[in-house]
């Protein structure tokens, strides 16, 4: 198969790391793989894999204009690879590659992935856009399906296919005991993802704990930084809290973390939380969307309800006071994640996927 994946940019995050890890893997499997993006980082990672680098800027633009000409774009680019299939994975995006298939005159399948929808009412669009523009429909979690069907969307255009991260790169390790428990929150620095709340949770406990036990690590960018810095600040937690930035050592530093909160209003089907608990880290995630689909409570992680300051404060009480339940936790987190998470087992579902719709206009 020819494949061209179309997204506005390819940064770090969570659908471009899967993005990233799924073109790999089809790549490997023999097809051809094209990206088509305004750009990023991560297209050096995918040009030495072997994918074709498409890039223009226009693909981050909004305006009517704009993505008119970038379908006219994305129509020459397909024509000249004779891409099969076309995946985009955001709204705007979507558009352009109907507009760029059309124009193309070579027909080919397209394919809409959708990660995450923050507004409920978009759901209804959402069944009125791809009734014109897309061929099927992928999501990354059963939640996103139901609300997909709920919103008159027919349930033989969607196909369930789960985000996969790369097991080698995340193996599980049984942390040592110690006095500091090591928390980490790894998060763009935007409003959806909870940090105001993740802080407050930790303040409180702060106060309640004398001495240096915690050591807290914010992984992740964005325009909330020097709000979130300012908060630490103000509650007075900043001598226990580490701002890393964006990092490329996501491996290294979860070796270092005891637990991993993610404290979101909103998810897709979180990569960050998968690696985490592959790796046999204690996570503490908002019961939201795709996330219970990962975590059981209780049994392999702990769920508490959005914007609950109390309930994340009581969690984090909770793995802080007890090793054994963190062990406990961890090692059935690793387990389920190696066993039904993997990019292998992502990739072969989504190349079936792509068969059966190639099979079916064929």
């Amino acid at each position: 198969m020819n494949i061209l994946f179309v997204t506005p940019h390819m940064v770090t995050g969570g659908a471009e790391k899967m993005i990233t890890d799924l073109s790999k893997g089809l790549l490997s499997k023999g097809h051809t793989v094209g990206i088509a993006t305004s750009g990023g980082h991560l297209l050096e990672e995918m040009a030495e894999a072997g994918a074709k680098i498409h890039v223009n800027p226009l693909l981050a633009q909004r305006k009517p204009f704009q993505v008119f000409r970038s379908g006219l774009w994305l129509s020459r680019v397909i024509r000249k690879h004779r891409y099969q299939v076309i995946n985009s994975h955001s709204l705007i995006t979507t558009w352009m590659s109907k507009l760029g298939s059309t124009l193309s005159l070579q027909f080919p399948q397209k394919i809409f992935t959708m990660h995450l929808i923050e507004n409920p009412n978009v759901f209804r669009y959402i069944r009125i856009m791809t009734r014109f523009t897309t061929d099927a429909i992928i999501t990354v979690s059963d939640s996103n399906k139901k609300r997909l069907i709920d919103a008159g969307v027919s349930s033989q255009k969607i196909h369930v296919v789960h985000n996969g991260i790369n097991i080698g790169k995340f193996p599980y390790i049984k942390r040592k005991q110690s006095s500091t428990l090591t928390i980490g929150i790894i998060a763009r620095l935007i409003p959806r993802k909870g940090h105001e709340i993740f802080f407050n949770a930790i303040s409180n406990v702060d106060k309640k704990i004398k001495g240096d036990w915690a050591r807290v690590l914010v992984i992740g960018w964005g325009p909330l930084e020097k709000q979130l810095q300012m908060l630490c600040s103000q509650l007075q937690i900043n001598h226990i809290v580490e701002f890393l930035g964006d990092r490329h050592d996501v491996p290294e530093l979860l070796e270092q973390m005891d637990t991993l909160t993610l404290p979101s209003y909103y998810e897709g089907f979180p990569i960050a939380i998968m690696e985490g608990m592959s790796t046999g880290v204690t996570v503490i995630a908002t019961a939201v969307d795709g996330i219970p689909e990962i975590i059981e409570h209780e049994k392999n992680g702990l769920l508490i309800h959005p914007g609950n300051i109390e309930e994340l404060e009581r969690a984090i009480e909770r793995v802080n006071a007890s090793y054994e339940l963190r062990t406990q936790l961890g090692r059935a987190a690793s387990e389920i994640v190696q066993s039904n998470f993997s990019t292998e087992k992502m990739t072969v579902n989504t190349e079936r996927v792509f068969n059966t719709i190639l099979k079916s206009t064929a």
